[in-house]
């Protein structure tokens, strides 16, 4: 289910990332200005010329704004993702951040299609945001996986990552001009909903992941320790007392003992 959720979040990350550029142009009326329609703008004469030779430098322009808006979102989302890793379990966490990585990537498109610098802009922001969901999930590999084999879990879900990214480019290449022949105004509009449904699709199966037993495993032995402290301050006899630490520093100094150590110190108690 994890290498699932995985290749569910990845898939629309790297399909985003592709078209984003083309997106941006499309809605500022700035793509094919120059390439494809290059005969007509020499037909056109001087004004055409000129037209494109505007639209050249607007194009890189929408380029770095669209570029610094992802990078800053991303750097801001994922130090959002670790402060709240740091007071809630990445289960939780991932749950959290599943539904509003799918709602930022479908608001993305609409946003776009306003045909502004700051849509623009704003379209970047929100799909480095919705990558917000990518630390918490590398983090819940590590604490779900096995004793002895999180590398192994770490290799499984970084290769479901890979080919979720070999079939998001696949997948660009073969359905973008299929949406450029259906005569839909930028029709690449459409690819942001259906990635962000992808993503919550997500949601589904980091539900059914298993809480980490890494985590109980820690909380049952702080909790036992927390019981030993808690006799030992409870014994008044100091007879007692002293026979119950002579024991305890025999069972910290051998913890591979025999099994009856911990029975001894209950004994001694």
């Amino acid at each position: 289910l994890l290498c699932v959720s995985a290749a569910l979040v990845s898939l629309p990350e790297t399909v985003l990332a592709d078209v984003m550029y083309q997106f941006a142009f499309g809605a500022l009326g700035i793509l094919g200005a120059e390439g494809g329609h290059g005969t007509a703008i020499v037909a056109g004469g001087g004004g055409a010329g000129a037209a494109a030779g505007h639209a050249s430098p607007k194009r890189a322009t929408v380029s770095f704004v669209a570029s610094i808006s992802l990078q800053v979102a991303l750097m801001l989302g994922s130090y959002l993702a670790g402060v709240l890793s740091k007071r809630f379990s990445s289960r939780r966490v991932l749950l959290w951040t599943v539904p509003l990585s799918a709602a930022l990537q479908a608001a993305a498109g609409l946003v776009g299609l306003a045909g502004t610098v700051d849509s623009v802009a704003a379209t970047g922001a929100m799909v480095g945001l919705s990558l917000m969901v990518l630390p918490p999930l590398q983090a819940l590999v590590a604490q779900v996986a096995p004793p002895g084999r999180v590398s192994e879990a770490m290799g499984s879900v970084g290769a479901f990552k890979c080919m979720a990214s070999l079939v998001g480019n696949l997948f660009v290449a073969c359905v973008t001009p299929l949406l450029q022949r259906t005569g839909i105004r930028n029709p690449l509009w459409i690819l942001y909903p259906s990635c962000g449904l992808m993503t919550l699709c997500a949601f589904v199966c980091v539900l059914r992941l298993p809480a980490q037993a890494t985590a109980e495993g820690m909380g049952k032995g702080s909790a036992e320790k927390e019981d030993d402290l808690e006799t030992a301050s409870n014994v008044s006899d100091p007879e007692s007392a002293a026979e119950l630490e002579s024991t305890a520093g025999e069972a910290a100094a051998n913890p591979r003992g025999a099994p009856g150590s911990r029975g001894a110190l209950i004994a001694a108690v």
